[in-house]
């Protein structure tokens, strides 16, 4: 069974480390209650109860317990002072694990927890082998499975023992996948994967690829965004190839039962590898890899020309949008000329009428024939 590093060394050194509190902190978890005041006083001597108060105060905070050797000082002398001890006669080291065990349980049980124990440990497998089926990541399990037992109350272990366990349910689940690979796949089918992992050539008329010629996983792996009519072709071609790929491995991956998270894990790994990184692996586990990245890329491949449909039409719609208010405003100004003329026209035709009513009302009347 390989290692698997969940966390590296100073995430695994801070998840294996008690908090580091400041001082408001340190008021906020080091206030214990008259009960556990009492539980304390109890105890036989000074480090026994300042210790036993210093991990009631850290699991207060993190739900967990840590060794001896890791309790910071600053909390010691904190608590020392409150219970009217001096700091320098607490002694860590004198603090035996028997003892120290036995107030573990005082305390899982003040604060209504259970242990984790073999019942907890079978709870805390079922509930990792779910997410392992759902292709989480390693870290995020990690970070569940953490709240998840503090939801149900349950004492969280070391790093170590979380990780054995969702290293047992990522391999078991790699195994059930590389299991229904090798009895799926056929002779035919493997050739299929395996040309993926060739050289293409760079001239369909030259039948040897050059040496510098691209990898066909490679070539698949690429998306453009270019609106040019020949990469569009380009990018149909390489839709076509995929779609007869899916095709051929839809029962294969109906087999699998692979849910949309687990599918973008192992195709990423296979988008974000270089080709000798997949040509190491084993025959399973790389065709695995390869046919959930043929299952993503037919997707992907499709959402691509669709935004580059979608691209196109908006840049057509934003052009005849432009082009018709460029003729709007062609327009405008040719009617706005013609009112102009018009009411000049009408303007000039009216003044000539009033000036001739003014002039008739002006005239004084004449005398008629028979006054």
């Amino acid at each position: 069974m390989s290692r698997m590093k969940i966390l590296n060394a100073v995430e695994q050194g801070q998840f294996d480390s008690p908090p580091v509190f400041n001082s408001v902190q340190r008021k906020q978890y080091f206030d214990f209650s008259s009960e556990l005041l009492t539980l304390a006083h109890e105890l036989q001597t000074p480090t026994n109860q300042v210790c036993f108060l210093v991990c009631c105060g850290y699991f207060k905070a993190a739900k967990r317990f840590f060794a001896n050797r890791r309790s910071s000082r600053r909390d010691l002398d904190y608590v020392a002072q409150r219970l009217g001890f001096q700091p320098e006669s607490i002694d860590v080291n004198s603090y035996s694990p028997t003892t120290r065990l036995r107030h573990e349980r005082l305390i899982l049980d003040f604060y209504g927890f259970r242990p984790f124990d073999s019942t907890a440990k079978s709870f805390a497998a079922s509930e990792i082998e779910k997410m392992a089926r759902s292709q989480l990541q390693p870290a995020l399990i990690l970070w569940r499975i953490v709240d998840t037992l503090v939801k149900e109350k349950i004492e969280i272990p070391g790093y170590y023992p979380l990780a054995e366990l969702i290293l047992a349910a990522v391999n078991t689940r790699k195994a059930e996948l590389c299991a229904i690979i090798e009895q799926a796949l056929t002779a035919r089918t493997r050739e299929a994967l395996d040309e993926l992992l060739v050289q293409g050539s760079a001239d369909e008329d030259e039948p040897v690829p050059a040496k510098t010629a691209a990898y066909k996983l490679t070539l698949l792996k690429k998306l453009s965004q270019s609106t040019k009519p020949s990469k569009i072709k380009e990018t149909i071609t390489d839709l076509l190839v995929v779609q007869g790929l899916y095709r051929d491995f839809l029962p294969i991956l109906c087999a699998l039962d692979l849910n949309h998270e687990g599918v973008r894990y192992y195709a990423h790994s296979v988008i974000k590898s270089e080709i000798f990184q997949v040509t190491r692996r084993s025959s399973e586990d790389r065709y695995l890899h390869l046919i959930a990245f043929i299952n993503h890329q037919y997707f992907r491949l499709q959402d691509n020309l669709l935004d580059v449909l979608l691209n196109v039409l908006q840049t057509y719609l934003n052009t005849a949008q432009r082009e018709h208010k460029e003729v709007c405003y062609r327009r405008r100004e040719h009617w706005n000329e013609a009112v102009r003329k018009l009411i000049s026209y009408l303007d000039h035709s009216f003044l000539e009428i009033l000036s001739a009513i003014k002039q008739i009302t002006d005239t004084p009347p004449q005398d008629s024939y028979w006054s």
